[in-house]
């Protein structure tokens, strides 16, 4: 089976690495290497592990050879909007919310309804973070790999990645031998033949719109403190600001700055908000980019007609604190290659991959809004179920561990009813002294390397 992908670019080489294990597949990447419409470094959620499985790529090998650090949870700001802080010094408001379970029921009922019970009181106890061991190690500024035994406390969380996307695609490249390059004077006549055609291609900017949605730039402020977190959030008056530390240089902070809405700028005034969030020096902050995509374009994440692909402009996520791009391609490069062995039934394939697609993409989306609407006050089903019972809706498939969400909502204070029946038949002290060994354990294995 002949597949060829219109665009040299991640999307094309994330598809070209879930499709390569396969010899009944060969792979064409046509056209030369675009400019690139994303972020250039970007944290993905634990669910990469599965492209890498599927794409038969070993982690330790991807962990060696791609500029990588391991991100374990999220630090958010959660002061007003309007309100610049310092990501090194401030802290009065710093909550965290990571890829883990928290905490232990105690007999019938869950942590998250013991906490609450006594988060209420006059009581001494750690913020609901510090009883996840992957929060606290995120916080210690320390590391320490994710076991799958089940009977280990390792195994309590899982952990995501912060990546340089030009070292991820030039060990793609380089891994992928077999894999055809094509140039633009060659497509003519290679075009057509081919069974399935996946068009990767970022958006054409309109020579009469400069809307931009992203702007990335570095900066290494001058405090010599060691930068504890992986990534840091900010909802700021202009839209999710994320500060990511930097693999290669100990000291730089990677700035990324996602517009609420494509709006167009100046270069003066995007170097004004680059002053305005770099808490360093203007002229120790260098621009890398500013991303810009089209407003009006609100298209499927997938076109699909006749055996061809157009990989939508959603994939690029550009406005998103949560996703990234190599998050969705993750999710797109798995669906297509479960559906794959339909493609000579082209209207099952189509109705198949879509509907996979989709639901899974659904699902990251749930979370992105979970904390919008949490940080604004607003409700919806999911925050509304937590409040009133403690659970987290879920709906299958679902990527997000309710874990995941139920640590984000308790950590900005979102505690369920502390009126649980089982909860109720227990004292004060019996709570507490069930936290307190929760923390010895956490103490002792976080101290353990």
């Amino acid at each position: 089976m002949i597949i060829n992908l219109i665009g040299n670019n991640l999307a094309s080489w994330m598809i070209a690495a879930t499709l390569a294990p396969y010899p009944q597949f060969t792979i064409q990447i046509m056209g030369d290497k675009t400019t690139a419409a994303y972020p250039p470094i970007q944290s993905v959620l634990p669910l990469f592990k599965q492209f890498l499985k599927r794409a038969k790529i070993d982690e330790a090998e991807f962990s060696r050879q791609v500029m990588c650090q391991p991100l374990l949870a999220n630090q958010i700001l959660t002061q007003a909007p309007n309100q610049v802080v310092n990501p090194l010094t401030d802290f009065a408001h710093a909550r965290w919310f990571g890829f883990c379970q928290t905490g232990a029921p105690l007999g019938p009922a869950s942590f998250a309804h013991l906490y609450s019970q006594v988060a209420g009181q006059n009581t001494q106890i750690n913020e609901f973070s510090d009883y996840a061991l992957g929060t606290q190690l995120a916080k210690q500024g320390q590391y320490i790999a994710p076991n799958l035994n089940p009977q280990s406390i390792l195994s309590t969380y899982e952990q995501g990645y912060i990546i340089e996307v030009d070292s991820f695609i030039n060990f793609l490249s380089t891994k992928l031998t077999n894999t055809k390059r094509i140039q633009p004077s060659n497509l003519t006549n290679t075009e057509a033949a081919c069974d399935l055609r996946i068009d990767c291609r970022t958006p054409k900017r309109d020579a009469a719109s400069q809307a931009i949605q992203t702007i990335c730039w570095q900066c290494q402020p001058p405090d010599t403190k060691r930068l504890k977190f992986s990534k840091q959030i900010q909802l700021t008056e202009h839209g999710w600001l994320l500060a990511v530390k930097s693999q290669t240089e100990a000291k730089q902070i990677n700035y990324q700055l996602n517009l609420s809405n494509p709006v167009e700028l100046p270069q003066a005034d995007i170097k004004k908000l680059v002053q305005l969030y770099s808490q360093c020096p203007a002229n120790n902050a260098i621009l890398d980019k500013s991303i810009n995509l089209i407003a009006a374009v609100k298209d499927t994440p997938a076109a699909f007609s006749q055996n061809h692909i157009v990989l939508g402009h959603d994939w690029l996520t550009a406005n998103s604190w949560a996703i990234s791009s190599i998050d969705v391609l993750s999710i797109f490069t798995t669906s297509l290659l479960d559906c794959i062995s339909l493609s000579n039934t082209p209207e099952l394939f189509e109705q198949a991959f879509i509907e996979q697609y989709q639901t899974k993409l659904d699902s990251l989306i749930r979370y992105q809004q979970l904390l919008t609407d949490a940080l604004n006050g607003t409700s919806n089903d999911t925050i509304a179920l937590f409040l009133a019972s403690g659970r987290i809706k879920q709906l299958d498939p679902d990527l997000i561990h309710p874990d995941w969400s139920a640590g984000l909502l308790m950590n900005l204070g979102c505690y369920p009813k502390a009126d649980s029946p089982f909860v109720s038949q227990l004292s004060t002290a019996q709570i507490l002294k069930h936290l307190e060994q929760i923390s010895l354990v956490l103490q002792r294995t976080s101290q353990y390397k």
